[in-house]
């Protein structure tokens, strides 16, 4: 595999955990404090992705660093996947948002969607 290759795979997984999260490319452009068209270059290869910039991008995502460096179609995480069923379950001020520890945010989340249910 190429360098450019290797580079890649960070910026296509960025895609992959940032389109299954449902975050944009604005949002995570805002955090970060750069353009939308540098979120776009990460995501395509285009601009290579330091060690400082992958740390800011999984503290933005909420997963680990180690996630971006998957390859892409990698399966995602638990944490990753219970952090989608959060975000559908409340907005920033709901009490599941508090939570950090994934095996909590499961736990959280399963017990609110049986309280849905009832």
């Amino acid at each position: 595999m190429n360098k450019r290759a290797i580079d890649s795979q960070p910026g296509k997984r960025l895609l992959e955990i940032r389109q299954h999260r449902g975050i944009s490319q604005g949002r995570i452009a805002k955090v970060l404090g750069v353009s939308v068209g540098t979120v776009q270059n990460y995501e395509h290869g285009r601009t290579h992705i330091t060690t400082d910039r992958l740390e800011q991008l999984a503290r933005a995502l909420q997963c680990e660093p180690a996630d971006l460096l998957k390859p892409p179609g990698s399966p995602l995480p638990r944490y990753v996947r219970s952090r989608r069923l959060l975000d559908r379950i409340g907005g920033q001020d709901h009490p599941l948002r508090a939570a950090r520890d994934p095996a909590e945010d499961v736990a959280m989340a399963l017990a609110a969607l049986d309280g849905m249910r009832a």
